[in-house]
């Protein structure tokens, strides 16, 4: 799919939405004037390519400005870093700061803004490479961990996009200036609060956004905030000057630069500011800049008629930024132009060389030959100026004055005694005029002058070669005699070893082949002399061998003693029943008669049995052994059930063997969840050779017939203990029982699932209360009685200092965060379909007549309402702008939240809708009251496919995570599907029924279940699996039934337990 635009035509939400809805795969590329980003798309996501060098740089500063690290600690880590070649975040990690979970969070944060942001670009093109992995020239690279919802995505950036109109009438740009006015700000929170402390007159937003670190979106939402409630306000511009002067008293450079040039853009106009900023710009060595405040510093000194002062500038800039070519023209310029000689070690000749240049590498070529020719009437006897002017005036085109520069240099290479060189310059004039003979004669005398020079040359060189020649082949023969001497003293050491060790006849060989090697050297002679010693020493020995062979005969008869007295010790200690004592004499009596070797000796030991009686020992010792090891064979290569098997037969077959008494056997043990560290006699298991302790899964080595007693303990979670028998026991697995990370107590007990916001929750309580408190801290923001008979229905929703909830009695309220103050209450006729939602600004609640009600969320008013044609089946899911519901009469309709209007609807479909419309990639997904789930490509036509689960699916029984959904498809049942097909990845077959609809958060999938035993009441149990194989991860239970069902977020459960008290668990 060819798809490439601009923003400033097509909205980059439904750039995103179109890829995501095509099940796109690629990379967006997005280009503006000076920035450029690229967007990876796959079927987990999106996320945006990015420098690895500068990402570890903003890591690194995150780290510092969350106080993970001070300065002095940073400055060493930098240090270490430059010295070993190591990253600063890995010297970071190796010195304790911070651990790679904390880059992995900040660098997932730092992605999603930089996202975000490109949705606020206007001017700029973009275009889809379908299936590219990479792109030309880019060096960018992406997380693959950091993938993120397209949907989740597009929903965040419309929310931020409605909230910028309202930022931006108070918060221009990043180069507006606040000061904090004369108010309290103690019922700020700790964001506003922080903002309005950097609120001093001096920073500007950009400032204040580089040292707090945080989001500029963020940033210009809460100086906004602070602005709308009075709290700060804005610099005047003819105050800009004085604070920035200010700043520079307190050594505030960047915040003064700031101040300077935001003064100059709104209208401060004289030389004395600009060379203030530009003596702030060289202080922190920004020498581009400050070069062009100085320029305009020059300039006005050049119009007052101060040229030695304009000068002078321009000599500082030209010092400070020897690039600034524009400076060092008008400098020559200026100079020359006046006649000024050098001074204070000036030169502008020199410097005008210099110019040139630098404008011959740029190519202006007007600009070089002119200052060419002014140099050249000064240096006329400058070869190299004339070389240059020669390429100036070619591309100018005019060949006389080439000509007569050619001539004038080939003149000076003559005097020079260089011809050749000179004869090349002639060419080039013969080439541009070719009826200039006088120059092809003189070129011929060059060339026969030169010719004559060179014949006296060759003559020199033939004479020396040949005396070269005779002086190599003398050489030649003094190396070859060297070399002979000095191979025939390695010979010579190498005999003398030989003969040293017997081996007579290899020295004689070695002899042999010197000489064949060299035999016209002279000390071929020594070589023979040589080898008929080494030929006498050789019988010599061979007569001593026979005496030594008798004296061998006699021991021989005194080993054949000793074996005939060991082999009756072997008797005796057989009859006893000492098989090791046997063993190890029947080995004895085997050693002598191999040792003796003769044929006699080994027909003695066959006649009396040997070898078998050896055989029959060391099989029954081996047999243990090698079940022994086989065992460890398969327990090193990981297959612990077949070592265990082995094992066991050791311990039953061979039970009196020592190998059998020292044997241990492994048994299992694992937990749910994994990871728990396992303990054994009071202290933590480790792995023999490895760092760390054991955690389950785990093998551990256990005595028979023992039981021994082992202790599983995790972080969050219940210490539990396990006796195991390792005959009876090969796998141990229990479930851990989990501990809440926090309890919330309110006033009265919970009654409602827990609304869920940023950090707060809400809840609503007995007798008709509601109470809001902080997820982190467990504080109490308010806990507050509902006006008459009333209570909460359904789960609260959360903005940024507000909760929204519907009542039993029909009401829409809105209360403050902080106190729990009642800002707005609304009736409804008809009781709601939902419970509220929050988009765009915007209240969106439907009720059971079919009619979409919009509310401001800031007043509570009916901002308009519209008929959607049917029953709502669920919340509606707004993408881009636009909500999409589903009807119980069987429709799909999607009205644009811009223009108040249906935009699009389905046809009539075969069963009523019952559950929300999900938006995946892969289509619109809902539930129906037939009990199936479908899913469509489009509103109208096929679907792309359909499931059946026998009864009506409702909407909290499906729950989609990017592109894998949950269904409950019965009372004991849940089944895991590919959103993109259908087909069943996971089935999860539960022993007791459902209590409540299920809830997921990133990674895992909790229920709840009620447990029905004899003689014991009823109660209810918390179970999570993983999301991924729906594995038993962990559960919880308190002896009673939980008061309301659970709800989750991203990496958090919470549960009302059996007594209305708020558990979290993380």
């Amino acid at each position: 799919m060819a798809l490439k635009g601009d923003l400033a035509s097509v909205d980059l939400a439904q750039v995103f939405q179109m890829l995501s809805l095509n099940q796109k795969v690629g990379i967006l590329s997005i280009d503006a004037e000076r920035v450029s980003r690229a967007l990876s798309f796959d079927s987990r996501g999106v996320t945006i390519f990015f420098d690895e060098q500068a990402m570890a740089e903003r890591v690194v500063q995150q780290a510092f400005r969350h106080a993970h690290v001070d300065e002095g600690a940073l400055q060493d880590c930098r240090a270490h870093s430059a010295r070993t070649g190591a990253s600063v975040l890995e010297s970071l990690v190796a010195g304790g700061y911070v651990d790679h979970d904390f880059i992995a969070q900040t660098t997932r944060i730092e992605l999603e803004e930089d996202i975000y942001d490109i949705f606020f670009w206007r001017r700029a093109g973009f275009e889809f490479h379908e299936g590219a992995q990479s792109l030309p020239g880019r060096t960018e690279v992406i997380d693959e961990r950091s993938y993120f919802s397209v949907d989740s995505v597009i929903m965040e950036a419309a929310r931020r996009i409605d909230e910028w109109a309202f930022i931006q009438q108070r918060v221009r740009s990043d180069e507006d200036v606040f000061r904090a006015r004369d108010v309290d700000p103690s019922q700020l929170r700790d964001i506003e609060g922080m903002i309005f402390g950097y609120s001093d007159g001096m920073r500007n937003v950009a400032r204040i956004i580089d040292m707090t670190g945080m989001p500029r979106f963020q940033v210009f939402k809460t100086l906004a905030v602070l602005h709308e409630g009075g709290y700060i306000e804005n610099v005047p511009e003819g105050e800009l000057w004085d604070y920035a002067r200010q700043c520079v008293d307190l050594e505030r450079a960047a915040d003064a630069i700031d101040l300077y040039e935001l003064a100059i853009r709104s209208g401060v106009e004289c030389s004395a500011i600009h060379a203030e900023v530009a003596e702030m710009y060289e202080s922190v060595e920004e020498f581009a800049r400050a070069a062009t405040h100085l320029k305009i510093v020059a300039d006005s000194h050049v119009e007052a008629g101060e040229v030695d002062l304009a000068a002078s500038h321009l000599r500082h800039v030209v010092e400070m930024l020897p690039t600034d070519l524009d400076a060092r023209d008008r400098l020559v310029e200026l100079t020359v132009g006046a006649g000024i000689a050098e001074r204070d070690g000036f030169d502008p000749v020199a410097h005008g060389k210099e110019l040139v240049d630098l404008y011959l590498e740029i190519g202006d070529i007007e600009r070089v030959r002119s200052i060419l020719e002014q140099l050249l009437r000064l240096n006329p006897e400058d070869l190299e100026l004339k070389k240059r002017l020669i390429n100036v005036h070619s591309k100018a085109g005019d060949t006389r004055r080439v000509v007569e520069l050619y001539e004038s240099i080939a003149e000076d290479l003559i005097q020079h005694r260089d011809p050749i060189e000179a004869i090349k310059y002639l060419q080039k004039i013969v080439m541009i005029d070719r009826s200039r003979r006088d120059i092809s004669e003189r070129i011929k005398r060059l060339y026969e002058a030169d010719e004559r020079r060179r014949s006296r040359r060759r003559s020199l060189v033939m004479l020396g070669a040949l005396m070269m020649l005779l002086s190599v082949v003398a050489g030649g023969w003094y190396l070859y005699e060297q070399e002979a001497r000095k191979q025939m003293g390695v010979v010579g050491d190498t005999v003398a070893q030989l003969a040293g060790e017997k081996r007579f006849a290899e020295a004689i060989a070695e002899l042999e082949a010197f000489v064949a090697k060299y035999p016209l050297t002279m000390v071929s002679r020594e070589a023979t002399a040589e080898r008929a010693r080494i030929e006498s020493l050789k019988g010599a020995e061979e007569e001593l061998q026979r005496v030594r062979e008798r004296q061998l005969e006699l021991a021989r008869e005194e080993k054949r003693k000793l074996c005939l007295e060991a082999w009756q010790q072997y008797q005796q200690f057989a009859a006893a029943g000492r098989l090791d004592d046997a063993l190890a004499k029947v080995l004895e009596v085997q050693g002598i008669v191999d040792e003796l070797g003769t044929p006699k000796d080994i027909e003695w030991a066959r006649s009396v049995n040997v070898e078998k009686n050896r055989f029959d020992l060391e099989r029954f010792i081996s047999d243990a052994a090698r079940l022994d090891r086989e065992a460890w064979q398969h327990f090193e290569a990981g297959d612990w059930r077949e070592a265990r098997k082995l094992w066991l037969r050791l311990v039953t077959d061979f039970e009196a063997s020592k190998t059998a008494q020292a044997v241990r056997v492994p048994v299992l043990l694992s937990s749910r969840p994994r990871g728990a560290t396992v303990w054994f006699g009071g202290k933590p298991l480790t792995a023999e050779g490895h760092d760390g302790e054991i955690v389950t899964p785990a093998v551990v080595m256990c005595r028979p017939g023992l039981t021994e007693r082992f202790e599983l303990r995790a972080a969050g979670f219940a210490s539990t203990t396990l006796e195991v028998d390792c005959l009876a026991n090969e796998l141990v697995e229990p479930t851990l029982k989990v501990v809440p990370r926090t309890k919330f107590e309110f006033s009265s007990p919970a009654r409602s699932p827990v609304a869920i916001g940023r950090d707060l929750i809400g809840v609503g309580l007995r007798n008709g209360r509601f109470a809001v408190a902080a997820i982190d801290s467990g504080e109490i923001s308010f806990d507050r009685k509902l006006e008459g008979l009333d209570e909460v229905r359904d789960e609260a929703i959360f903005s940024v200092d507000r909760v929204f909830y519907c009542t039993s009695e029909g009401y829409l309220v809105s209360r403050r965060v902080a106190s729990g103050q009642l800002l707005w209450r609304e009736k409804f006729e008809i009781q709601p379909a939902h419970s509220p939602e929050l988009h765009s600004g915007r209240l969106l609640i439907a009720d059971q007549h079919g009619s979409l009600h919009v509310f401001d969320p800031l007043t509570g008013r009916n901002v308009w309402s519209l008929a959607l044609g049917g029953n709502p089946s669920g919340a509606p899911t707004v993408v881009g702008g636009k909500a999409y519901y589903g009807l119980r009469e069987g429709r799909i309709v999607v009205v644009d939240l811009a223009t108040r209007q249906i935009t699009a609807k389905s046809d009539d479909l075969d069963e009523g809708i019952s559950t929300r419309i999900h938006l995946h990639e892969s289509g619109l997904l809902y539930g129906t009251t037939a009990g199936e789930l479908v899913c469509r490509r489009t509103l109208r036509g096929e679907p792309t496919w359909r499931r059946s689960f026998g009864s009506a699916i409702h909407d909290r029984d499906l729950i989609v995570r990017g592109g894998e959904l949950v269904v409950r498809s019965g009372s004991r049942k849940i089944e895991k599907l590919r959103v993109s097909d259908g087909e069943v990845l996971a089935e999860l077959e539960l022993k007791s029924e459902l209590v409540y609809d299920p809830v997921a958060s990133t990674s895992r999938l909790y229920v709840v279940r009620r447990i029905e035993l004899p003689r014991r009441k009823p109660y209810d149990i918390v179970q999570a699996f993983s999301w991924s194989d729906l594995e038993l991860e962990w559960e919880f239970e308190d002896g009673g039934r939980f008061s309301a069902a659970p709800t989750a977020d991203a990496h958090s459960l919470f549960l009302p337990d059996s007594e209305g008290v708020v558990l979290r668990f993380r």
